[in-house]
C-alpha cells in the first residue's frame, strides 16, 4: 500500500510543495491531465532546492520521522523534521479516543450517546464483560484504524480463535478496547486541523463506505453542502451543529496544544429502539485521512455540480489491477471542462503489472 499509493499527496499538496516518491510516481505526475492546473513537484534527490520546507508525512511515527531524516541527510534541501514526542504514542492510541468520548458525554448531555468503551487487560475480564453485556460487542486493539484490529463478538462463549486473537492483541499492545456493537446506518467523519498552539480549524465533512468487518472502501465525492444536508437529514440540523462544536472543543482540549496537523474524527449514525442516533467519536485519526483526500479532490478538481466516488481497492493477483485500470479508462472516458472533471475515470496513482492497491475516482 505504501508503494502503490505513494502518489496520493500530489492531489492534496499545494503547487509549491515537494512530494517524496519513487521515480515512477514522479513521472506519473507529469502524465496527469494538465488541464487540471499545476501540481506539486516530485522531490528529486540530486537537485538543489532554495527556500525552507517542513516535512508533512501522512501520519507521525518514530519510524517515518527517522526515515525522513535518513533519506534527506546530506541532500541540498533546508527541511524541518519534527522530533518524536512521547505524548504522541498516547494521542494516537484508542485510549485517547475513549477520553474524547468521555468529554463529549459532558458536553452533549441531551444526546443519547452509547456507553464509553472500556480498556481491558485480560481474557478473563473480557469474558466476564461479554457475559454481562447485551451482544454484540466490539473488541478493538489500541493502535489500529481504518477497520483493522477489530473483532466482533456475537455469541456469549468465546471460540478458541477469538480467545487466541484476544491473547495475542493484549500481549502485543497491552490492552483491548471493549464497546457496544451498534446497528450502523451511515459512516461519516469530520475533518479538522490543529495548529499546535491551542487552535482547531474545521475543514469539512466526508461520507465513506466500509466493508462488513469495517475496512474502509471509499468516499462519496459531492459538495460540502450536499454532504451536510445528507447528514442533517439523518440526525437533524441543530444536532449536527451541536456535535460539530462539541467535537472541535474536545479536540482543542486534547490535541491542539501538543499536535500540529490534521485530525479526522470518524462518526456513525445508528438505529436503536426505532430511533436514529449518532456516535460522534468512534475513532480519532491523528493524521491525514482518505476523507481529507476526498474533500480536497472535490474542492480542487471536480465540477461543483458533479457527483462521484473515490475508491481504494485491492487485487492480490499480479496484473489484475492493470487490466481493470485499462478497462475502466475505456468504459469511463475522462471529460474535463474549465479545469474541472465533469465525468469519467481517473487513477490517482500509477498502475503497473506489479500494482495491488489502486486509488481512483469515477465521476
Amino acid at each position: 500500500m505504501t508503494k502503490d499509493l505513494a502518489g496520493l499527496p500530489f492531489w492534496y499538496a499545494n503547487a509549491d510543495d515537494l512530494v517524496y516518491v519513487a521515480k515512477e510516481n514522479g513521472c506519473f505526475v507529469n502524465a496527469c491531465p494538465q488541464e487540471l492546473g499545476k501540481f506539486a513537484s516530485p522531490f528529486i534527490e540530486k537537485q538543489e532546492y532554495t527556500g525552507h520546507y517542513t516535512a508533512a508525512p501522512w501520519g507521525i511515527s518514530p519510524h517515518i520521522l527517522h526515515y525522513l531524516k535518513t533519506v534527506t541527510k546530506d541532500k541540498a534541501i533546508n527541511l524541518d523534521i519534527q522530533e518524536w514526542n512521547a505524548e504522541y504514542k498516547t494521542l494516537t492510541g484508542r485510549q485517547t479516543t475513549i477520553k474524547c468520548h468521555q468529554l463529549l458525554y459532558e458536553q452533549l448531555p441531551h444526546l443519547h450517546l452509547p456507553p464509553p468503551p472500556e480498556m481491558m487487560k485480560s481474557v478473563e475480564a473480557i469474558e466476564i464483560c461479554i457475559a454481562e453485556r447485551e451482544l454484540p460487542v466490539v473488541l478493538k486493539t489500541p493502535f489500529s484504524s481504518s477497520g483493522r484490529g477489530i473483532l466482533w463478538i456475537r455469541e456469549p462463549q468465546l471460540t478458541n480463535a477469538e480467545r487466541n486473537w484476544i491473547k495475542g492483541a493484549i500481549q502485543k499492545q497491552g490492552f483491548i478496547s471493549v464497546e457496544k456493537g451498534l446497528n450502523k446506518t451511515l459512516d461519516f467523519a469530520m475533518e479538522f486541523y490543529a495548529d499546535g498552539k491551542g487552535n482547531i480549524r474545521y475543514e469539512g465533512l466526508s461520507v465513506f463506505g466500509t466493508e462488513q468487518k469495517g475496512a474502509y472502501t471509499g468516499n462519496i465525492l459531492v459538495s460540502q453542502a450536499v454532504l451536510q444536508k445528507k447528514i442533517e437529514a439523518v440526525i437533524g440540523k441543530e444536532q449536527f451543529e451541536n456535535v460539530r462544536k462539541a467535537v472541535a472543543e474536545t479536540l482543542k482540549t486534547v490535541y491542539a496544544h501538543s499536535y500540529n496537523g490534521y485530525l479526522g474524527v470518524d462518526m456513525i449514525a445508528y438505529e436503536q429502539n426505532n430511533q436514529t442516533l449518532i456516535h460522534p467519536c468512534v475513532e480519532v485519526n491523528m493524521r491525514y485521512t482518505m476523507g481529507l483526500v476526498a474533500l480536497r479532490l472535490f474542492e480542487r478538481y471536480i465540477h461543483p455540480e458533479a457527483v462521484g466516488n473515490f475508491y481504494v481497492t485491492f487485487d492480490k493477483e499480479p496484473g489484475k489491477a492493470l487490466v481493470k485500470h485499462i478497462a475502466m479508462q475505456k468504459e469511463h472516458p475522462l471529460v474535463i471542462h474549465e479545469q474541472r472533471i465533469r465525468q469519467g475515470y481517473l487513477s490517482l496513482c500509477p498502475v503497473s503489472e506489479q500494482t495491488n492497491y489502486r486509488a481512483y475516482i469515477i465521476v
